[in-house]
């Protein structure tokens, strides 16, 4: 049963969610590309924000409620930025990350107390 708390932290991963698509909508496909010396690019950045192509960041927040003891196998210095992904424009590496965190915000919102 889904509980205040889960609907408001699903209302912030929301929030936060529009204020990066804010963000994205003054960058260009050219601007999008470049990335200062040992820094990521901005479709970098958004690729690491999606997490693992194809699965994104829900399996390891899943691993909180269905194991005991989760596994959490963080790869930080990792952008997931695939070849699929280099082809994709800017716009839609935005699209893509929105996606992942509504997945994210549904499972949020539907988390009982206990789970919490």
């Amino acid at each position: 049963m889904a509980t205040l708390r889960g609907k408001q932290l699903a209302q912030d991963i929301r929030q936060k969610v529009a204020a990066l698509k804010q963000v994205c909508q003054g960058v260009d496909e050219k601007m999008a590309l470049q990335a200062p010396k040992d820094r990521w690019s901005p479709k970098q950045i958004l690729s690491h924000l999606c997490g693992p192509e194809g699965v994104g960041h829900l399996p390891i927040l899943r691993s909180f409620i269905d194991n005991e003891i989760p596994m959490i196998d963080l790869d930080t210095e990792n952008p997931f930025f695939t070849e699929n992904r280099a082809r994709m424009s800017f716009v839609e590496l935005v699209a893509e990350c929105e996606r992942n965190y509504q997945s994210v915000a549904n499972f949020a919102e539907e988390l009982t107390e206990a789970q919490l």
